[in-house]
């Protein structure tokens, strides 16, 4: 899926479900031809669950300006090479840990923030 999904949750109380309140889910697809402010296309809308109506619209809202899929993809394809760079770390650290503990934290911080970055990037 290659857009956005919020759902809005309110504190009002819905009387057809015990303990439940209302929400609202919208979906915005990318339509990157659809820029007109207010013209977004309905595609579909689900009001079986009537505390939680579901609408899924088009417009260019709903695109990404940036992606990190293909970096995803080429590491999942690639799984040595990050796998290499662990070893290759690893053995840094084993061997130079105190000389270069500023730059191993500032590093691994890096990575994790990276790894972040494409846990987010891939899931949406």
């Amino acid at each position: 899926m290659i857009g956005v999904r919020y759902t809005y949750k309110s504190k009002t109380v819905c009387p057809y479900e015990k303990d439940a309140t209302f929400t609202f889910t919208n979906t915005v697809m990318c339509d990157a031809d659809n820029k007109t402010s207010g013209e977004a296309k309905i595609l579909s809308s689900e009001v079986s669950d009537t505390c939680n109506p579901v609408v899924v619209i088009s417009h260019a809202a709903g695109c990404s300006e940036y992606s990190v899929r293909g970096l995803v993809a080429w590491m999942e394809e690639t799984r040595w090479l990050s796998g290499s760079a662990l070893i290759v770390l690893g053995l840094a650290i084993g061997m130079a840990g105190r000389k270069l503990e500023k730059l191993i934290v500032a590093l691994l911080g890096a990575l994790a923030i990276f790894g972040l970055t494409l846990t987010i990037g891939s899931s949406a």
